[in-house]
């Protein structure tokens, strides 16, 4: 019965897509692998086929957590990685197998990958739910701050020394509340207001506002194609998107560029359907369809960082 099970397991390990071997002697990191078949040097490297010892085909941090866990009495999974492919997550299985044991090794990778979106996903969640609760208090707070600059400013009118003052906290106070407005939509708090609007008056506006923002070193520049559409939006969201991406390209730009020769430049146009989709918009309605693009002179975001650039809380 030994021999059969034997001979089934090198069968089975034969073509299947997990690492599997056998391995003499007390300890299974000091020996050799054994019977090993073409997936185990797939996801350790070709040195599983050589002489080496088991252990060194992996990390020697992990490898000594394993030892401690083998030595408690567990049989897996046991999280290796593996020395020549350290972004592959592996999990090691250990069964007797007559004085020998066998080891099955799985690649993870992908499982580990999706707990940490999972993960990731839960704490913006959680940051959501906070926004929108320290928002709604606040919006309390900055309603009984404007309802006393109101009284402040009837009694104060325009010729009293005080009335600059009292005007320059109250133009404040909307700013704070048009942040409090976006916490809320962004929470899932507010009901996001969507209207028509002209694609070249937005941007104009934006425009205004950004050249406040950015440095004096940084120019501002728009090119307005011709035809723009009218689009339907939520103005406040818009404008934050926009306003992102050009300061995300002034702090870029910062240290790298020589002063004055940074330019943020903010382009519109109009876009046919297929246009749209040869940008990567494989939904894009058949009608056509507006484009806003914010591009500077700096020197771009690096090959290795391009798959990061939509993480929320990744910063170079």
């Amino acid at each position: 019965p030994v021999a059969a099970a034997t001979g089934e397991a090198r069968a089975m390990a034969a073509g299947a897509p997990f690492g599997s071997a056998v391995i003499g002697g007390g300890d299974l990191f000091a020996g050799r692998a054994e019977e090993a078949n073409p997936a185990l040097a797939v996801l350790t490297g070709p040195a599983a086929a050589r002489d080496a010892a088991f252990g060194h085909l992996f990390d020697p941090p992990g490898v000594a957590e394993a030892r401690a866990k083998l030595a408690a009495g567990s049989s897996g999974p046991i999280e290796l990685v593996a020395r020549a492919y350290p972004d592959k997550m592996l999990h090691l299985y250990v069964a007797p197998e007559g004085e020998r044991r066998r080891i099955w090794l799985f690649d993870v990778s992908s499982q580990k990958s999706m707990e940490l979106q999972l993960n990731q996903a839960q704490k913006m969640q959680a940051v959501g739910q906070l926004a929108g609760g320290v928002a709604h208090d606040f919006n309390n707070l900055l309603t009984a701050i404007q309802l006393q600059l109101s009284g402040l400013l009837e009694r104060h009118p325009v010729g009293d020394p005080s009335y600059e003052g009292l005007n320059e906290i109250r133009q404040t106070a909307i700013r704070a509340a048009d942040l409090v407005r976006k916490l809320l939509a962004f929470s899932r708090k507010s009901t996001v207001r969507r209207e028509r609007l002209d694609l070249g008056e937005l941007v104009g506006e934006f425009a205004i506002l950004l050249r406040r923002l950015l440095r004096e070193d940084v120019r501002l520049e728009t090119d307005y194609g011709r035809d723009l559409p009218v689009v339907l939006a939520d103005k406040s969201q818009l404008e934050t998107a926009v306003m992102n991406l050009a300061v995300n390209a002034r702090d870029a730009m910062r240290g790298v560029v020589e002063p004055g020769a940074g330019v943020v430049t903010i382009s519109t146009r109009r876009l046919t359907a297929d246009e749209a989709r040869g940008l990567g918009w494989a939904d894009a309605p058949t009608s056509e369809v507006a484009l806003i693009e914010v591009s500077d002179t700096g020197p771009g975001v690096p090959p290795e960082l391009l798959d990061k650039i939509f993480e929320p809380f990744f910063t170079t």
